[in-house]
């Protein structure tokens, strides 16, 4: 049976680049980091990521003019030019790295499933609908690289333990880091606030933008503090961030 593109009815007929194009001409190729879930992290020797699973409308549609949108804003950020970004930059930036984390969530749905939902693809397809109960943030890494970071992790809630959980998605390309976070509440938990969930210790305030959802001011880039490779501002505990307790992961 084929498989269905993500984000509608067709067959998933077209592979979607994980680092576009652009993006190498502009970085190069180098090593990249791909890590999904419990398995082990992997590099392979180049940055050429393809993911079967979206077909050639959506593809060379929507996509091709949400990535054209972004080339602008994710060109200055990922070779760490300073610059303002306003309410529109910020939702178009946190369009494409939910698409992004869909693409993502797709490489371990053989194994796991899908965790986004069908209704939370084809949303964002038709209407540019972010889902629901979802944070993407941005940092700056001091060196430049690739990376991407997909797991899912149970959330415990004040007097309700397992009551959620949520897709963590990391991207890095060159300077630019992006945090995509979307959680899904058991049936049980459908009305238990969010607020109140456990992550590890950092400086986050100061080590990352929240783009989405969207405040009330402009923002500029870059962040007061950069990722590092080690220690407490490394891209891992970055990663890590919401894995609390050996038993936090699934």
């Amino acid at each position: 049976m084929a498989k269905q593109c993500l984000f509608c009815a067709n067959e998933a007929n077209s592979k979607e680049h994980l680092w576009s194009d652009w993006i190498l001409q502009r970085l190069g190729t180098q090593p990249t980091r791909i890590k999904m879930g419990k398995a082990p992290a992997k590099t392979v020797s180049h940055s050429v990521v393809e993911v079967r699973c979206v077909c050639i409308p959506c593809n060379g549609g929507w996509m091709s003019a949400l990535e054209s949108e972004n080339i602008p804003i994710i060109g200055c950020l990922m070779q760490n030019t300073a610059k303002p970004l306003d309410a529109a930059q910020q939702t178009s930036l946190a369009l494409w790295a939910v698409e992004k984390a869909m693409v993502l969530d797709a490489v371990n749905a053989k194994n796991r499933g899908h965790f986004f939902t069908r209704n939370e693809c084809e949303a964002l397809r038709l209407h540019r609908r972010i889902p629901d109960k979802t944070v993407v943030q941005i940092g700056a890494y001091g060196r430049s690289g690739y990376s991407a970071d997909g797991t899912i992790v149970w959330l415990d809630f004040p007097n309700a333990p397992k009551a959620a959980k949520a897709s963590v998605s990391t991207f890095v390309m060159g300077h630019l880091v992006i945090q995509v976070v979307t959680v899904h509440h058991e049936p049980e938990h459908e009305n238990a606030r969010v607020q109140g969930v456990t992550i590890r210790d950092g400086e986050w305030d100061k080590l990352l933008l929240p783009i989405w959802p969207v405040g009330t001011r402009p923002m500029t880039w870059p962040p007061q503090a950069t990722f590092s490779n080690s220690g407490a501002s490394s891209i891992a505990t970055l990663q890590n961030r919401w894995r609390i307790g050996k038993d936090a992961t699934v």
